[in-house]
């Protein structure tokens, strides 16, 4: 089911994100070393117990206007398997924000609207007829930027492309990565208060080049699988 957790992202927050250029340097994770400037197809240790999907709905307008629509789901005991499961669970969302349904409301308009507080899979469904988002044997889905311009991918990796099937015999393309809310500077989780911004472009078949479209904020420290609360004093869900 739906969570109600709070992704609405502060004026105050979007007002501090600057630009930080971010070296090409190797540094130690605790899960083994990531390299700055991976590919989000990038095989790193996963984290198995992601509970939680951020999904980024994507249309396009008749005048080329992009519209997206930022979704969140949550399991609240089990974690998501990584395979047919989160297919699975990927297509119902997507054919359920298509059919506009309410089964998960969206809470933003906008990819840097969305603060993300839990290590998740990141998701988007491109919606449209016209558009197929490349896959990784094309140079791939996503390139990530830090704010200098230089790519710089440190914390999605484990991506997969995806075909979606819509309703009305539709497909819709799709990327799947992991989210894993690393810190660029230490290769470990995010602390406690620490926000760091990131941003993205997505590539798609026959476009050579075509602007940002944006990000979003990873907000440290990254918030504990929800079965985890049953066990101590209740936490806060935002």
């Amino acid at each position: 089911m739906p969570s109600n957790e709070d992704h609405t992202l502060s004026r105050e927050r979007k007002s501090e994100m600057k630009s930080a250029a971010v070296p090409k340097t190797k540094r130690t994770s605790t899960k083994g070393p990531v390299v700055l400037n991976q590919s989000i197809y990038y095989k790193y240790n996963a984290d198995k117990d992601i509970f939680s999907i951020y999904l980024y709905y994507i249309t396009y307008s008749k005048n080329g206007a992009q519209n997206v629509s930022a979704h969140f789901h949550l399991n609240p005991v089990n974690p998501i398997d990584s395979g047919t499961e989160l297919k699975q669970l990927i297509t119902f969302m997507a054919n359920d924000i298509a059919a506009g349904e309410s089964g998960w409301p969206a809470y933003a308009s906008s990819f840097d609207e969305v603060p993300h507080r839990r290590k998740s899979y990141f998701v988007i469904v491109v919606d449209d007829d016209e558009r197929r988002l490349k896959k990784k044997k094309d140079g791939g889905a996503l390139t990530f930027y830090n704010y200098a311009g230089a790519d710089a991918n440190h914390t999605f990796f484990n991506g997969k492309d995806l075909e979606i099937k819509l309703s009305g015999k539709r497909t819709a393309s799709a990327i799947v990565c992991v989210n894993h809310m690393l810190s660029e500077v230490s290769g470990s989780d995010l602390g406690m208060g620490k926000q760091e911004s990131f941003r993205f472009r997505m590539n798609f078949q026959g476009e050579r080049t075509r602007p940002d479209d944006s990000g979003g904020t990873n907000q440290g420290q990254p918030l504990p699988p929800p079965y985890r609360r049953r066990r101590g004093p209740k936490q806060s869900a935002g």
